[in-house]
């Protein structure tokens, strides 16, 4: 019934996230405006006030929006939440489960699209199987299997050949600095596969405004994991943001070492994602007010972008056009065209609540953004008045950074030197 009730009213809205409103490409006042159209909030009751920590569209049924509800601040005393929202009913969520502990991340399964894992503050994963409609906990962590007592900052699942045997298994980082590997059983058991330790002296990278200086205390000996992307391509190699800025580059083979490390903010990285379109090009942000385009093998950032003094808690790639980039700083909301200009974003949004967004994310469709802030709202929003996507998207993307390039003659060479996709 509720259902029923949501179609009525948001109609319109349902037609336009689906792309059955798209404007007709011959007519003859094609405008570019890259405007931001508020379709509907998933908010409620239930989950106002809270945090919002983690987001994930299914990968099977993408109407399917599991959302994780935490805190902010340390000192909240907020129990956790877990809430899978559908477009078919905007105004209350399918699915709720809650729980002693704030969470701080989810992730759907790819396999077994059913599956969701669940990080916590306290350091435990959950795994929920969704398809029940009372909450059934498939596997759990316990202190004996995991010994991890930091709040697990981001958590996904991945395919390994293990034993002659390819099964899906989960990896995560903490705020001890620790990566973990987990086997999907019934009790989860842990590997642990890296221990980020702090980098002392000049690093290679953006310029650093001091030296950094390890005190020796043992509450400043590891930083916090923040971040933790694979790579696209090579599946053994994952890269990990952490608190103080650095970006390492690990490998799964390579246990407790990275294999290389660079400085890419003066600050903590809140978000890293590769292009979509090229697997050499990839983005960070962070609490330095910018937006850093990067390629491997270059420790200098190719683009810059950045707008107020504010930090920037997240960003991301458009999976349907390569040059556009969405990112989120204070309550606005940016879209990006680096095609076009770099030093002002080609459209800047404010969200309905005066709280901080918090999370971005584009759905699979590239036709809309999903925000999360600090009140329990997640704002899903219409990308309209967007430039048509190129037919060469790899192409596209690098004449798009080598027109931006141009007053730097220096990386142009160093990036032809590179080869593929730069010559």
């Amino acid at each position: 019934m509720e259902r029923l009730l949501g179609s009525n009213t948001y109609r319109d809205q349902q037609k336009a996230f689906r792309g059955l409103r798209q404007p007709d490409p011959f007519r003859l006042d094609v405008q570019f405006r890259y405007r931001l159209e508020l379709l509907w909030s998933f908010t409620s009751d239930y989950v106002r006030g809270r945090t919002v920590t983690g987001m994930c569209w299914n990968s099977l049924n993408t109407d399917l929006l599991a959302v994780g509800y935490g805190k902010y601040f340390y000192k909240d005393r907020k129990n956790g939440l877990v809430c899978c929202w559908t477009i078919k009913n905007p105004t209350q969520p399918e699915r709720k489960y809650k729980f002693d502990s704030p969470v701080t991340s989810v992730n759907f399964s790819t396999d077994r699209p059913n599956l969701l894992a669940c990080g916590f503050h306290n350091g435990s994963i959950v795994i929920l199987d969704i398809s029940a409609r009372n909450k059934t906990v498939i596997a759990l962590s316990n202190r004996e299997t995991s010994p991890s007592y930091e709040p697990v900052w981001q958590i996904f699942w991945f395919r390994e050949e293990e034993y002659q045997r390819k099964e899906e298994q989960i990896m995560t980082c903490c705020q001890d600095g620790r990566i973990w590997k987990y086997r999907r059983e019934e009790t989860l058991s842990c590997l642990p596969m890296m221990l980020v330790t702090r980098m002392e002296g000049t690093m290679k990278g953006i310029d650093q405004p001091r030296k950094s200086r390890a005190h020796d205390i043992p509450v400043s000996r590891h930083p916090a994991a923040l971040v933790l992307t694979r790579h696209p391509v090579d599946t053994l190699t994952y890269f990990v943001g952490t608190d103080e800025g650095c970006i390492h580059k690990c490998s799964v083979n390579y246990l407790h070492h990275h294999m290389d490390v660079f400085l890419a903010h003066n600050g903590p990285v809140y978000s890293m994602q590769f292009s979509p379109f090229c697997s050499k090009i990839f983005l960070t942000c962070g609490a330095d007010w910018c937006v850093r385009i990067w390629t491997e093998d270059v420790v200098q950032p190719l683009l810059t972008l950045n707008t107020s003094m504010e930090s920037v808690q997240g960003a991301a790639w458009s999976p349907v056009s390569a040059t556009i980039i969405a990112s989120i700083s204070a309550n606005d909301i940016h879209l990006w065209d680096i095609k076009h200009k770099i030093f002002v974003p080609a459209s800047t949004a404010t969200s309905p609540t005066d709280t901080g967004n918090l999370m971005i994310q584009f759905t699979a469709s590239g036709l809309n953004l999903v925000i999360g802030d600090g009140e329990g709202a997640v704002h899903v929003y219409g990308l309209q008045d967007m430039p048509f996507s190129p037919f060469y998207q790899e192409i596209a993307l690098i004449q798009a950074i080598k027109k931006a390039l141009v007053t730097r003659p220096e990386l142009l060479k160093i990036l032809k030197k590179i080869g593929k996709p730069f010559y």
